[in-house]
């Protein structure tokens, strides 16, 4: 029911974090980020640097006529605090681990308005 509302509806922005663990999953999630994003709008993505299918997923978007690449860098250090309100860095550690453990990357890509 939830997808068929789905179906048809596009977005100015998206933003996904580690949807890709698998190279076998690049051209798949690619189609719904066509299917959803609308051109001229901007995909924004946050991955772990060593996360399968992360590499093969950015690049097929930074080689896709439909997309280009705007930035990429790591997350500023506010972005990798404790988010959880209330709760101490201890709790955090244990219930967000690789918030500490891994380095992340944001990616941001644009679609582009007009594809020849």
């Amino acid at each position: 029911k939830d997808s068929k509302k789905l179906k048809n509806k596009s977005y100015d922005v998206v933003i996904g974090s580690d949807l890709v663990y698998d190279k076998e999953m690049v051209k798949t999630f690619m189609s719904v980020l066509d299917a959803h994003l609308r051109p001229g709008g901007n995909f924004v993505y946050v991955t772990a640097k060593n996360r399968a299918g992360r590499e093969e997923f950015a690049s097929s978007l930074a080689r896709s006529k439909e997309y280009k690449l705007i930035t990429v860098r790591s997350p500023t250090e506010s972005l990798m605090k404790n988010p959880l309100e209330g709760r101490t860095k201890e709790e955090c550690d244990m219930i967000l681990p690789d918030l500490n453990t891994l380095k992340f990357q944001l990616w941001q890509f644009q679609r582009k308005k007009d594809v020849k």
